[in-house]
């Protein structure tokens, strides 16, 4: 068995999470007959700039906004059924460290409801998963108690870990705060912002293949 622990981020980082929102709000829009901007709502830019997806998606549609509809559009957020694939360089990849007997990991931040639906939704339950939120949303990532959720478990120490993430503010300054390794994947919204404190920067999850 190899020596490091590969852990990973969830969203957009082995998955488009754009194709999760898009089918809680393609069922949304079906229900109640409204149309939704795609391009527009799940931009990079939108996704950037909101600070809650679901309030920007019905002030988009003919509906607008109230809480009933907000609190329905979670429900379903946490609940759907809705298969999605990982990004083909994720499969690939996980396949890879797999074969070559890396001990993995995912840590992830949010509704914990909402995360286990993802992973269930993306048939990735025999991975080790930690989230975050378990222990209260103040020790999300960047906090270093999210980190050390997935240290203790695994009994290692932070130079025994690489993480890989797509978001500098969350993922990349979470590793750094707890002396892990930080590889930065650069793509999604999170691109967008600027980042000089990744220990690597990779635009495709096969370069770790160069890198480990």
């Amino acid at each position: 068995m190899n020596d490091k622990i590969i852990i990973f981020d969830l969203d957009n980082t082995l998955y488009d999470e754009n194709l999760y929102f898009k089918s809680v709000f393609d069922l949304f829009c079906a229900k109640y007959n409204t149309h939704w901007d795609q391009k527009q709502i799940l931009s990079n830019q939108t996704r950037l700039e909101s600070k809650d997806i679901f309030k920007t998606f019905l002030l988009s549609t003919s509906l607008g906004y109230s809480s009933k509809y907000h609190d329905e559009l979670f429900e379903l957020y946490t609940s759907i059924n809705s298969p999605i694939p990982l990004y083909s360089d994720a499969n690939e990849i996980l396949e890879y460290l797999q074969e070559k007997k890396y001990q993995l990991a995912i840590l992830t931040n949010g509704s914990v409801l909402a995360q286990k639906n993802k992973i269930k939704n993306l048939n990735l339950s025999h991975i080790p998963i930690f989230y975050a939120r378990e222990n209260g949303g103040e020790f999300e990532k960047p906090h270093p108690y999210a980190f050390d959720m997935v240290l203790r478990y695994f009994k290692a120490t932070p130079q025994e870990c690489i993480f890989i993430g797509d978001n500098p503010k969350t993922d990349i300054l979470g590793a750094k705060n707890s002396n892990i390794y930080s590889i930065w994947l650069k793509r999604g919204y999170a691109n967008l912002i600027d980042c000089d404190y990744s220990d690597k920067i990779i635009q495709d999850l096969k370069e770790l293949k160069e890198i480990l």
